[in-house]
């Protein structure tokens, strides 16, 4: 019977020092958390900082796109005007103005200068939708 005793006392702590040991464990996996979260606010503030250069960025290329579409507008404007004096002047003379090489060229220009005001302000739209 003193065998069974000291096999029960045996075992008993035996199973108290797994008991540690998983004790002993977790203690580790916990004492992990607090450099895993300073690893990650330090990750975060990479991205927080990524973030708000992409905004300044941004803010940047929005900026250049409205001065871009201002220069288009600008220039748009000009030559319309332009191109008002020119047909003016040459029906004056009783001259077609299609009939102008530098007419026909200026009306395609005018054109294209209304395209790129329009594709910057769509630029632009989209860019602040981001």
């Amino acid at each position: 019977m003193s065998n069974k005793i000291i096999d029960f006392l045996n075992n008993r702590s035996n199973v108290e020092l797994k008991s540690e040991k998983i004790e002993l464990g977790i203690i580790d996996d916990l004492k992990q958390y607090p450099s895993k979260v300073k690893n990650m606010m330090s990750e975060l503030q990479g991205i927080n900082k990524s973030a708000g250069d992409l905004k300044a960025k941004l803010r940047s290329v929005k900026t250049e796109l409205n001065g871009f579409a201002n220069q288009a507008a600008n220039v748009s404007v000009q030559l319309k005007k332009d191109l008002e004096i020119f047909k003016k002047a040459a029906s004056e003379l009783g001259m077609n103005p299609s009939e102008s090489k530098e007419y026909a060229e200026a009306v395609k220009s005018f054109t294209d200068f209304v395209n790129l005001e329009k594709a910057a302000q769509k630029i632009y739209a989209d860019a602040s939708e981001i």
